[in-house]
């Protein structure tokens, strides 16, 4: 037996088939990740058998000898097409998962969480571009890597992380700590068994913070709604209080003109006066509180107001805290609203009470000042010019500049949850930039805070209130002028019309709306001034005002309230001018305000 030289050709080409063949088993096993037993890898493995066994018998034995070629080549065709289809469905499989994978990798990539796959040791198999962008400085090669060299302090959190969803908070490398939604998802092979995790890392932070900023914005509305409640509550209780006490006061004060100033009761009725002005102070106080005390500017000096709050501030103070008052006794009159100044005074001994938790000395302290020129270099708002200067000084805690740049915005607060509005200071810089002033704030850690307050002075001489200074009952008294009470509280509306009437009024008196226009239609409306309450049974006295005014453009018309809120419809008083008297009001305020009613339009009509 001889070596047939003329097959050797034939022997290479078969070693070649079986070669690839062995070839596309390898490749197709390892990139599908498939086990020997397949269809494709079986015929591949046949065809590759049988192709290494003809080229062996083709060089092994002699021209005479019949081999396994010569048996097998009437069936030559039959195999190479098998095999060949083999081979073809190995490759375009191979093709498509590679195109899958590509496909995968693209989409994993776009991602924007972070992708990282561990095997069962918590080394890295592979990351997308999110997750080598988290990893500050990355190396250049990560695959292979164990995650603890990679990031230490993540890795020891790994290992406690059951599969599902959680949240934790990280720094990775030098950045920022952020929130993380975790997702551990384990890889499991077709037998079940686990050969790794991939964890799917989505940041939450921003979502987190925009959670907290709406909790705060909802803890926020809740606070002010609380406010307003309390606000509408107490404007409430002052609306009935005045009305009481407008009564109380006014009898005190006619059973007081009745009687000899000898008379044993006449002082307890001079205490029932001053009694009843210390409650007016109380509801004035409750209405500053709801914000609804209206805006009345007057010439004022502060020292003034100052006295008048002492007593209650000493009160709201408590006894650990001292207040000392060093008022100039020349001080400027200003032109302000005196229920505003009374609360931003208030405001602000009270932020400086909250300052010294374990007590101390708050200084408040008045003065005049005058501004030249250059002094708005240091502050935006100052101008030259005279002003009223007010300083409220305390030894507390004292802030930084963080704090100070916040200190005037809404809901803003250093202190605990629970305490305090956050709109004690926001109303005092809106008090001031009302009365177009301004206020410096001057504090340090630990060495205590100074507020100062610059209120324009008042140029012009106060003539008005130096006239009213010798003004007398009888000079406020009327000469047969007819007027129309309309009153629902019967106790005012007895008091008020026993005082007009002693004093040269004539008085028709009703307790509701309705009332009052059949009055006036009985009277073919010949009255000189229609006297009403705001809140009434059936309608406004503010629409009664409105339906006279359409008649009678020029008819004297004089509103009272207790409670200058939203039902009293203050606002609209004011713009349409009507002529407003707040309870409660003495026997001299409501004599001089009828006065006063009368003759402002008497010229007119």
């Amino acid at each position: 037996m001889g070596l047939d030289v003329q097959r050797i050709p034939y022997s290479v080409i078969l070693i070649v088939f079986a070669a690839i063949c062995v070839l596309s088993i390898h490749v197709t096993r390892r990139r599908r990740n498939v086990p020997w037993i397949d269809a494709g890898n079986v015929m591949l493995l046949i065809g590759a058998m049988w192709a290494a066994a003809t080229a062996l018998s083709l060089v092994a034995a002699g021209s005479q000898t019949e081999t396994l070629w010569d048996r097998a080549q009437p069936y030559a065709p039959l195999i190479f097409a098998v095999v060949s289809l083999a081979l073809v469905w190995g490759l375009t499989t191979l093709r498509r998962k590679d195109l899958a994978e590509v496909a995968q990798r693209l989409v994993v990539d776009e991602q924007s969480d972070a992708v990282l796959v561990l095997d069962a040791r918590n080394c890295i198999v592979s990351t997308n571009d999110a997750c080598r962008r988290l990893i500050d400085p990355a190396p250049a090669r990560l695959d292979g890597m164990p995650l603890a060299e990679v990031w230490p302090a993540w890795a020891a959190q790994v290992g406690t992380l059951h599969d599902g969803e959680t949240q934790i908070e990280m720094a990775l490398g030098s950045k920022d700590p952020r929130t993380y939604q975790v997702r551990i998802s384990p890889v499991a092979d077709r037998r079940g068994r686990t050969l790794g995790r991939v964890a799917t890392l989505r940041d939450v932070s921003d979502l987190k913070r925009a959670e907290e900023e709406n909790r705060q914005l909802y803890d926020q509305l809740l606070q002010a709604r609380k406010v307003e409640a309390i606000g509408t509550l107490a404007g409430g209780i002052a609306h009935d209080f005045n009305n009481l006490l407008t009564a109380i006061q006014g009898n005190a004060t006619l059973a007081k003109s009745a009687i000899d100033p000898d008379a044993p009761v006449y002082y307890d009725l001079t205490e029932i006066e001053l009694a009843c002005r210390r409650a007016a102070r109380l509801t004035h106080q409750l209405l500053l509180f709801s914000r609804k005390q209206p805006v009345q500017p007057e010439a004022l000096c502060l020292n003034t107001v100052i006295d008048e709050l002492l007593e209650m501030l000493k009160r709201l103070i408590g006894e650990d805290v001292e207040v000392s008052i060093s008022c100039a006794p020349d001080l400027w009159t200003a032109q302000v609203d005196k229920g505003s100044i009374e609360q931003m005074i208030t405001n602000l001994v009270v932020n400086a009470r909250d300052a010294m938790p374990h007590g101390g000395k708050i200084a408040i302290e008045t003065r005049n000042v005058v501004l030249s020129q250059g002094h708005e270099q240091t502050t935006p708002e100052a101008q030259p010019g005279k002003y009223v200067y007010l300083e409220v000084v305390d030894e507390g805690m004292g802030m930084d500049q963080e704090v100070v740049d916040r200190i005037f915005e809404p809901f803003f607060s250093t202190k605990e949850t629970g305490k305090g509005t956050g709109l004690g200071l926001t109303l005092v810089h809106r008090i001031v930039s009302q009365h177009k002033g301004w206020i410096q704030v001057d504090s340090e850690l630990g060495r205590g805070s100074t507020f100062g307050v610059y209120l324009p002075a008042l140029w012009e001489e106060t003539e008005k209130e130096c006239a009213q200074e010798g003004t007398s009952l009888r000079s406020l008294g009327g000469r047969g002028e007819r007027i129309l009470l309309v009153e629902d509280e019967k106790s005012v509306r007895e008091f008020s019309a026993k005082v007009l009437g002693q004093h040269g009024y004539i008085v028709i008196d009703v307790p509701d709306v309705q009332a009052a226009i059949d009055a006036l239609d009985r009277a073919s409306w010949q009255f000189d001034l229609v006297f009403s309450d705001v809140v009434l049974p059936d309608r406004s006295g503010l629409e009664l005002a409105e339906q006279i005014r359409v008649r009678d453009a020029a008819f004297p018309i004089l509103l009272s309230s207790g409670y200058t809120g939203q039902r009293s419809r203050w606002e609209t008083i004011r713009e349409r001018g009507f002529n407003f008297l707040q309870k409660p009001y003495t026997l001299t305020d409501l004599l001089g305000a009828v006065r006063d009613a009368i003759e402002c339009v008497s010229g007119d009509r």
